[in-house]
C-alpha cells in the first residue's frame, strides 16, 4: 500500500540489520537503529520505513474498496 500511496503514511531513513544467525528467536528479524546518537552518518545504507499512517486517508480508501463507491 505504501508503494501505491505514499502519501498516506508518514516515513523516516534509518539504517537497517537483518538478523543472519541460524538459531535463536531473533532470526530473520529487521533491526532499523532509531537512537539518534547511533544515527551518525558513517556510509551505512539508510532504508526507508513507515512508521505512522494518516489514518482518515486510510480509512477512506479502504472504504471506498470495500463498498465500490467514492
Amino acid at each position: 500500500m505504501a508503494t501505491m500511496y505514499p502519501e498516506m503514511f508518514i516515513f523516516a531513513s534509518y539504517p537497517v540489520t537483518v538478523v543472519d544467525k541460524l538459531d535463536g528467536p531473533a532470526r530473520g528479524q529487521s533491526i532499523a537503529e532509531t537512537r539518534p546518537y547511533e544515527n551518525l552518518n558513517n556510509g551505512e545504507k539508510k532504508h526507508r520505513i513507515a512508521f505512522d499512517i494518516h489514518y482518515d486517508m486510510f480509512f477512506h480508501n479502504f472504504m471506498s474498496i470495500l463498498t465500490g463507491r467514492e
